[in-house]
């Protein structure tokens, strides 16, 4: 392991903690909008309806926040904490997304279930969750996710061959516990790797520009369920623009010339324009620290 590349912690719980943040305002707010808006859209398959329902599956569909915990604890360096984390972070985001555009409705009624155990999981998830955020599944997008640091621990190829199943069965608890239809697996399989395929290991610099696409995402979610429609599009715009010019390392994007930025860029961009300095500021000085003694501080 490269010196510096151990992980704290605090690093292991700030990770956590913004996931988790993250995972509880979209996804609690989308399930709310859905709820709000009386949806009844479903996308349920007509062979469906033989689906058989089996109440001991949510046994491995109750475990994936376990799994998330642990590959976060157990990864054992800063740069696959980012990159499991940043997965983390965009899968749930663009899920949420996906939510309050195209929100969907369970298409089926769960049958009573009076096996003890599995009665009072279903009673807690009850409390948490409701019969909509459908496509994509973020269970199953999660355990796409998951599947490469917990392996990566795992040696023995028993170990991880058990793992694997057990992940494949947490995907399809999904369908045999009636949370989701079977193009909602699908969804969240392509999302899962997706999000494989768009955030890499080895990045030396912060992804400033996947920071504000994810706070434009937030703004987004959040912004349709408690703000003004014109005052969700205007953060989710700027906050995008400043993505793109970050993605494409556009220097000039605010078109600064002495000293002075033009009316419009002003305009559109004022509330953030402070945010955008002082990120910038805050990079550098994360570069020198990194260049003259390692990082210390959190992954990003």
């Amino acid at each position: 392991m490269k010196p510096g590349s151990e992980v704290s912690i605090r690093q292991r719980l700030v990770h956590l903690g913004a996931n988790g943040l993250v995972f509880s305002l979209c996804y609690l707010l989308a399930n709310a909008l859905a709820q709000q808006r009386g949806t009844t859209r479903h996308i349920a398959l007509a062979w469906e309806v033989h689906t058989p329902f089996w109440p001991w599956m949510v046994l491995p569909y109750a475990s994936s926040g376990i799994l998330l915990v642990a590959a976060v604890w157990l990864v054992p360096n800063q740069d696959g904490l980012r990159v499991l984390s940043q997965r983390l972070l965009l899968a749930t985001v663009l899920a949420a997304l996906v939510f309050v555009l195209w929100p969907l409705q369970f298409g089926g009624q769960r049958p009573m279930v009076t096996a003890p155990l599995p009665a009072a999981l279903f009673q807690a998830l009850a409390w948490v969750d409701a019969p909509y955020n459908q496509f994509p599944s973020l269970h199953v997008a999660y355990c796409v996710l998951l599947w490469e640091p917990l392996r990566d621990r795992l040696a023995a190829p028993w170990a991880r061959a058990l793992m694997g199943g057990w992940l494949v069965l947490t995907a399809l608890s999904t369908l045999f516990t009636y949370q989701h239809q079977a193009l909602d697996l699908v969804g969240g399989a392509l999302l899962g790797l997706a999000c494989l395929r768009w955030i890499r290991p080895g990045r030396s610099d912060p992804h400033v520009a996947l920071y504000y696409l994810l706070a434009g995402g937030v703004a987004g979610v959040v912004g349709s369920a408690l703000w003004p429609a014109a005052l969700t599009l205007y953060l989710v715009a700027s906050l995008w623009l400043v993505a793109l010019a970050y993605a494409r390392g556009d220097r000039h994007f605010l078109h600064k010339t002495q000293g002075r930025y033009p009316w419009w860029v002003a305009t559109q961009l004022h509330d953030i324009l402070h945010g955008v300095v002082k990120g910038h500021r805050q990079v550098l000085r994360q570069q020198r620290a990194a260049a003259g003694q390692g990082l210390g501080g959190v992954a990003v």
